[in-house]
């Protein structure tokens, strides 16, 4: 993948403004039993405080992150079509349209609809990506993407004939979870798919509409036609495997720390572990919040985050002669 290369679909800037934003912590996202925070998009502070200056350190390259976008168009083959159904979903509605629609559908016409969703599974497998870290998934209109791409509609009439494609899948992220707030809980369908966890399998939908004059049971036509009918969804995720370590010292590369955006724990693989007399992580002020000793021996072992708060760590790797650093970010 070369970013240097990639065009952007409109949706896009807004994801990875999203994936990069930070979690914020509140009454409003934490479970009912008030014992771990959910990650992801809550209705009290949508997906967070942005911070574009994070995703500029995601996106270089040269960076210990190494942050790219891909596009992942799911084939026609792969795509569920049901029968459109027997009874009309919306009845005398006005579909806005273009004059250039493919359809040859009058321009801000009035039809009844029938609405059928479109869906389908694919994986983005093999792009190179790393799925120890979080990956960041979202569905996209091809707007901007090649002029073969092309998409169904929004459930959601009035309509303006433009392409749309959402995600359905995703691990993390708080829809369809209960939330309490004060003495209310509210049931919170949230945003599924932005934040899809680790899974490689992503699962889209999108809808077609077929079209009738009003009180006519004649089909007008179908927005869009089974030509311009598809799904696509963007990955923006790591694909560097390892974080990159930093040494001060004569040694190089003796220990390595993935993923570089944890959110439950990570990992640190030793090189040349009988050396080694400590492993440490500092917080942003230089307070230790995790030693390992007795290192001898030892090739790996993993260091839970989850109870750490969001932030800048450095690991440092302790010996007689030197010591190595790497930084790592904590992200609950």
């Amino acid at each position: 993948m070369d970013t240097n290369k990639i065009v952007y679909a409109r949706e896009d800037p807004e994801g990875m403004l999203e994936a990069s934003a930070l979690d914020l912590v509140s009454p409003a996202n934490i479970d009912p039993d008030s014992t771990h925070y959910i990650t992801g998009f809550d209705d009290h502070n949508g997906w967070g405080f942005l911070q574009a200056g994070q995703l500029f350190t995601m996106l270089d390259p040269d960076g210990e992150f190494g942050y790219q976008l891909a596009h992942v168009e799911i084939p026609f083959d792969s795509l569920i079509i049901p029968p459109w159904p027997d009874s009309i979903n919306f009845s005398n509605v006005i579909i806005y349209t273009a004059d250039s629609n493919p359809n040859n559908i009058p321009v801000d016409s009035t039809f009844d609809v029938k609405v059928r969703e479109i869906t389908g599974t694919f994986s983005y497998a093999g792009l190179g990506f790393n799925t120890a870290d979080s990956l960041y998934v979202w569905g996209n209109s091809g707007v901007g993407l090649l002029d073969t791409t092309h998409r169904g509609m929004a459930n959601l009439p009035p309509n303006w004939s433009e392409p749309w494609c959402g995600v359905t899948s995703g691990e993390l992220g708080n829809q369809n979870k209960i939330i309490p707030r004060g003495d209310t809980i509210y049931t919170n369908i949230g945003v599924p798919g932005i934040h899809h966890g680790f899974s490689t399998e992503v699962t889209c939908h999108t809808y077609q509409y077929q079209l009738f004059k009003h009180h006519s049971m004649t089909v007008h036509g179908y927005l869009p036609d089974s030509s311009h009918l598809g799904l696509g969804y963007t990955v923006f995720g790591a694909t560097k495997f390892l974080s990159g370590v930093k040494s001060n010292g004569v040694a190089k590369n003796q220990f390595t720390v993935w993923p570089s955006i944890a959110s439950t724990s990570f990992n640190v693989a030793l090189d040349n572990s009988q050396n080694a007399n400590s492993f440490v992580v500092m917080d942003a002020i230089g307070r230790t919040v995790f030693e390992q000793n007795a290192l001898p021996g030892m090739d790996h072992f993993e260091v839970a985050s989850s109870e750490l708060p969001s932030g800048l760590y450095l690991c440092k790797l302790i010996t007689a002669s030197e010591n190595e650093e790497a930084k790592i970010i904590v992200r609950n």
